[in-house]
Parts: structure tokens; sequence; C-alpha cells
């Protein structure tokens, strides 16, 4: 960057004087151009504007004008569909259901088939069980108090301990005083027992206890003072690897040691194959089967009986398909004998069974689709029996609020464009005076305002209630907008929807070309993306501010030059005068001397 230093020799302000005649160059050269530049920026960007409000329209015809792609778009064909008790039938529709009242009675609701493992699926608890290998793992440490007789006493339980080591607690806890127990604590049939050995009631757990064992072991005193599980449980840990002894899975071989019952390899459930490693666990395995999208069955262990549940995810009377595979689990599971199903563990579900208008049909599932019905575009969903003799009355109508919506949109879309047109034409707006777009203006309006002779009952829009003003409104009002009178176009759409369709949509095989149509074109042409209005006049406003934006770029440059000019002649003239001075100086030296 070059530093000057103003009128060093001239002690004139020639930098004063250079930034007054650029500044006066850019007022007479650029300031014209940016003005131009924002007034044509304003005019694309209200350009724009204009053409979202066609836009809007044109998406809000096609609502109407799509029925010619068939009933399924056919926004006069909406329908809408009630039951007289949902807590009973909850009914769906689509466009080509018929319009009716449909009679409908629930006999009997479909059921899913339930798989119950034959037998107890773990070894039962005893005393060489572990308390983390009950209750699914889920047994804390702490304190577990029981009474003799109302005498309280108290242990604490680790987990580590064995049931057998529990017991041998208890019974050292509690010691009459002849230093004998008080109690003898047993294991038969999986249940744990507690009787007092003088005859007195025993009670097992306080509000205080910390250990949930009691709880676990599902411990309840008898009639007869003694304390025992309520059912036999299971010593199976959930989170233990199926193949581990430590799972409940084991039997006992010849030498009294646990030996592993279940073996790998796969098994298949519905049309999924799982897979049995030295990884998977119980819980593992339901989730599995839980998440599957081709098992069609969900899983549970069902702690109180110790068994493992499976249920068709599909309501009916079928089987839920269980083979056994290079695994013997099915068979352990007692799912299966020799890897072939069990008919005994397979509750079967049953159908629904449905009087539909007096016939009587029987449906696989409580979704009943018109392929079960009978009738096109219906499904029920059953959620009840209904009461004998008492049917559930399924009304199918026309969707007139959807209806109305759609004319609602379609109205605000015109109002929106006419208004936009208005204030962007106006004197004074971006696009004043724009002939093009108010006479597309004025062609839309007049269009929605006209008549078509052929449409039957109703031939224009102000006969269905679309007007731009009540009758007999003040001639002062705002008649540029569009209002529409819900219970009159209600009435319209009940009395003859037909010739509703007609004034709107037309009828190509009559030749009758509907109103909305005819709005639809001169939108649809507008929008042209190749020779429409908005692509060539947005071309022709981006052309001209891309030369506006040349012409700045070219004239801020011959400024920068100019200005240069300037700063070089008047530095110039400043090296003149400074020289001057010096040889006045010398000369005034010599004569002086």
């Amino acid at each position: 960057m070059t530093i000057s230093f103003s009128g060093l020799a001239s002690g004139l302000d020639t930098s004063s004087w250079v930034e007054a005649l650029v500044s006066a160059k850019e007022q007479s050269l650029i300031t014209p151009l940016q003005t131009q530049y924002k007034t044509l920026s304003a005019q694309k960007t209200t350009l724009d504007k204009v053409k979202a409000t066609y836009s809007t329209l044109l998406t809000s015809t096609q609502a109407f004008t799509d029925a010619k792609f068939g009933v399924s778009k056919d926004i006069f064909s909406s329908n809408i569909v009630s039951s007289s008790d949902e807590k009973k039938i909850v009914a769906s529709v689509t466009n080509s259901t018929p319009r009716q009242t449909i009679s409908v009675e629930v006999l009997k609701l479909a059921t899913a088939t339930k798989v119950t493992s034959q037998n107890p699926i773990a070894a039962m608890i005893d005393e060489n069980t572990n308390i983390s290998s009950i209750a699914s793992g889920n047994v804390k440490e702490g304190v577990l108090s029981f009474y003799v007789g109302g005498k309280r006493y108290s242990i604490d339980v680790e987990a580590a301990d064995t049931l057998g080591a529990v017991a041998d607690k208890m019974e050292s806890a509690a010691v009459g005083e002849d230093g004998s127990s008080l109690i003898d604590v047993s294991f038969e049939d999986g249940k744990f027992t507690i009787v007092s050995t003088n005859g007195e009631e025993v009670r097992v757990g306080t509000n205080s206890d910390t250990s949930n064992l009691a709880s676990a072991l599902s411990l309840s005193t008898k009639d007869d003072g003694a304390v025992q599980s309520l059912y036999s449980i299971g010593a199976l840990d959930l989170n233990v690897p199926l193949l581990s002894v430590e799972s409940g899975f084991y039997k006992y071989n010849d030498a009294g040691e646990k030996v592993s019952l279940i073996t790998e390899g796969t098994f298949t459930i519905g049309g999924a194959e799982f897979t049995i490693n030295e990884k998977t666990t119980m819980n593992e395995l339901i989730s599995k089967i839980n998440t599957s999208s081709t098992a069609e069955a969900t899983a549970f262990y069902d702690s109180v009986q110790n068994k493992l549940v499976l249920t068709s995810k599909q309501e009916g009377a079928f089987n839920v398909n269980i083979e056994g595979g290079t695994s013997n689990i099915t068979d352990i599971l007692g799912l299966t004998s020799d890897g072939n199903i069990i008919p005994e563990t397979q509750d079967l579900g049953h159908n629904a069974e449905v009087v539909i208008n007096g016939s009587t049909v029987q449906s696989y599932s409580n979704t009943l689709t018109s392929e079960v019905s009978g009738i096109s575009g219906l499904t029920l969903d059953l959620k009840d029996v209904t009461e004998t003799g008492k049917a559930v009355s399924i009304v199918v109508g026309q969707d007139t609020d959807k209806i109305i919506k759609q004319f609602e949109d379609l109205i605000n879309s015109l109002n929106s464009l006419i208004s936009t047109t208005d204030s962007a034409t106006a004197s004074g707006g971006d696009l004043q005076y724009d002939s093009t777009l108010n006479s597309m203006r004025s062609s839309i309006r007049v269009t929605a305002a006209s008549a078509i002779q052929d449409a039957g009952t109703y031939k224009t829009l102000a006969s269905i209630g679309i007007t731009t003003g009540k009758v007999g409104a003040s001639v002062d009002a705002e008649t540029n907008q569009f209002t529409i009178d819900k219970e009159m176009l209600k009435e319209a759409l009940s009395t003859d929807p037909e010739s509703v369709r007609l004034l709107l949509i037309g009828d190509e095989s009559s030749g009758i070309t509907g109103l909305v149509q005819q709005i639809q074109d001169i939108t649809d042409n507008a929008l042209d993306v190749s020779s429409g209005f908005f692509k060539t006049r947005s071309n022709t406003l981006d052309s001209q501010i891309e030369n506006v934006n040349t012409k700045i770029t070219n004239k801020t440059a011959y400024i920068e030059s100019y200005q240069e000019q300037l700063e070089k002649k008047f530095q110039a003239m400043e090296t003149q005068i400074s020289n001057l001075q010096s040889q006045y100086s010398q000369m005034s030296s010599i004569i002086g001397s």
C-alpha cells in the first residue's frame, strides 16, 4: 500500500481533493448501478414470492384433479367410517368402500396358540443350589429374619451361599436352652421347608430385612405352623450359559457330579433357526426369539411353573412350528420329543366368529380385512365379543370434513395468489404495473367466478357457497378475496356430489373442463420449467443482475485506477514544489553569502 502525505511541500490538503474527486466519480458511475442492482434483486425476490403462491395453488388444485388417476386419489370418493361401539369393533375404510350401514356381531374372538413345555425345564432347588441360581440371579445379600414362637432370629445371607448353607445358618441361629435347634430345614420336590422342633409356629421375614431370599423362595406359613415354598422352585439362572451346569440344566452322574444336559447346535421355531453355543444364555435365547421376524412367536420363562412358554404371533388354530435340530434343547425343554412337537403341549387358538349383515364368517385373526368381510376396502378390528342380539353398526359415509378442508386449502391458496400479486404490481410495488402478472391474476380470478353450464345442479362456485362476499355485503367491502359458506357447501356435497365434481374437475369423456382444471391449466403454464412466465422472467432478471454486477466490477476498477492517477499527479506536483523550494533555498544562501 502506498502511503501519501498530503501537502507536505505545498501545504495543500490534496488527500481531501482526491477523496472528493473519487467520491464524485463513484456517485456518477457506481451509485446508479447499485440502485439498479437493489431494484432488480428486489424484483427477483418478489417474483419468487409470487411464484410460490402459484406453486401452492397448483398443489391445491391437484388435490381435486388427481381424481383422474383412480378412486384411491379421488377426493370426492373420500370415505369416513364410524362404529356404534368402538370398545367392541374399530373399523377403517378406503375410498373404494361402498357407502352403507353394516351390522356386525362378534360371537368369538380369535386367540393364539400357546405352547408350554411339558415338564419343569430346570433342576429343582436342593441343598447344593447356590442362591444366585434362583429368582433369575436377583437374590440380594443382607439380613434375613425369622420367628419361632414369636421370638426373632436373624442370619446374614451372602452371595456365595448355597441353600444348604442358609439352612445351616438358620438352624444354628435358632437354638433352645438345651443347645438344640428349634427348627428343622429340609428340601423336597424343589420346596424349601422350615418346621419347628417344638411345635411352635414359624414365620419368615420382616419389613426391615435387606435380603429378599424369602420372597425368591416364595416362603409362606402353612396352617400347621410350618413354612414352605408355595410351589416347586427351579434352580434356573437366566444369565448363565445354558451349557453350564450352573445354569440349572444338569443331572448327577454316578459319581454324584453335575453333568450338563444341553448340547450345542441348532433348532427351529416358526421359520427361524437358532443356534446354541457356549455363550448362549436363556435370557439371550428368549430375546432372540422375541425379536425374530420369522419365528412368529414370543417366549417367556414362567418362574412359577418353571416352564418355557411360547405364544404364536398369529391368531387362529395353528400349531407353533418347533423342530429339533443338532441341539437337544427343545427335547430338554419339553417342547419336542425326538425333535417333533408334542401335541399335548400346544393349546391351539381358535378362529374369530363374526356375523356380518346376517352372514356368519370366520377369521384366523381379530383383524378382518376385505377378503374376509367381503366388503371392498373395509377392515374390522375386533376388540371384544358383542352381547347376544346386540349388533354394532358400522356406518360408511362421505368424508365431508376432508373435502371441505381441501376446499379451504384451495381458496386460501387462491386468495394468497391474488393478494400477493396485487401487492407486488401495485404502484410502488417491486413489480409495479407488470401487465403479464396482472393478466394471469385476472384470468384466474375471472375463471373462478365463471360458470360451467353442463355441470348440472351447480354451475358456479357461488352456487355451492364459494363467493367473494355474502349477498347484501357493502360495495366498499373487499371483493378480491373468496370465502366459503361451509353449511352451503356441505348441503351441495350431500344433495348432488356428482354435479359438484363436474363443476370443479369436469369430465373428459363428455368434453367438460371444470373450473379447478381451468385454473390448474393457467397455473401450470405459468410455472412451466422451460417456457413459463416465471422461468422466462426469472432468467431475464438473472441476466440483468449479472450484467449490472459486471458493470459495477468494471467501474470499480476504473475508479481505483482514476484514484491512483490523481494521487500520482498530486504527488508529482508536491515533488516539483519541493524541488523548487530546495533550489530557492540554495540561491538565497549563495546571494546572502
